[in-house]
């Protein structure tokens, strides 16, 4: 076509970008990228999310970041796939801040629907960095805006909270999920068992192993694991009191 000084539309310009995106070949992807304006095509939302998604799935995030500011200054909305791209590649590096920073307008704005996966991202991000209230505050925002949490959305929350002790608001969510019409994996019971034998609650983590988890069929060698360990402990903890109550008793601590 260059030889035929043919100008391909904006239509082929993104499968060819999307095909070196897809083989990695990022740089030739961007040369060709900064020469589409040079040729009379101008880029638009498809071909910036094909290109934020690649620079992403290499690992050039500054390039990313400098896309989505180039796209959003020509006044271009951004949609779904490259909001996904963007949020999602922050997100997985730590860049949980500059993510929400990016796209925030965008989510007020109400005019994109953001699947799941993007808020679950932030969600998840924020968690990592123990901003439970952001995180939560996304989760209603989401319900707000006509995205329903999913069970990664719970099993994400369920993780933090039980990984921090917080057995009660655990608890919560646990029950709200099952009201919401979703139902529990293995790995969502697996989260409230490490909690509570991380809380000194083994017989509990039993008995909802047993009657919740074996009745579904959801029980798994982690759950069987996790129980026995916190028996053992358990075990071990008692033993050790009642030679410590001895020693006492008997008055050796003070020949020790």
């Amino acid at each position: 076509m260059d030889k035929l000084n043919y100008v391909p539309d904006i239509w082929a310009f993104n499968i060819y970008l999307n095909l070196l995106c897809r083989e990695k070949m990022i740089d030739l992807a961007l040369e060709d990228f900064h020469s589409i304006v040079k040729k009379g095509r101008d880029p638009d939302v498809v071909t910036y999310a094909i290109m934020i998604d690649g620079v992403c799935k290499v690992g050039r995030f500054n390039s990313a970041v400098g896309l989505w500011k180039e796209m959003v200054g020509k006044g271009l909305s951004p949609d779904n796939k490259a909001c996904c791209a963007l949020v999602v590649g922050l997100c997985e590096v730590g860049k949980v801040d500059l993510a929400y920073e990016l796209v925030v307008e965008v989510i007020k704005g109400g005019n994109v629907e953001f699947s799941t996966l993007i808020y679950n991202a932030l969600i998840s991000g924020f968690c990592r960095i123990s901003r439970i209230d952001k995180a939560q505050a996304i989760k209603l925002f989401m319900t707000k805006n006509g995205c329903e949490p999913d069970l990664v959305t719970y099993n994400v929350l369920l993780n933090y909270f039980c990984n921090e002790l917080m057995l009660q608001e655990a608890d919560k969510l646990f029950k709200k999920m099952e009201r919401s019409g979703i139902r529990p994996d293995v790995y969502s019971y697996n989260q409230m068992i490490k909690g509570l034998c991380n809380t000194n609650k083994p017989d509990k983590a039993y008995l909802l192993m047993v009657n919740k988890m074996e009745a579904d069929g959801l029980v798994d060698a982690v759950s069987y694991n996790t129980v026995i360990k916190a028996f053992c402990k358990d075990v071990i903890l008692e033993r050790l009191t009642s030679c410590l109550r001895i020693w006492v008793g008997r008055g050796l601590h003070q020949m020790w």
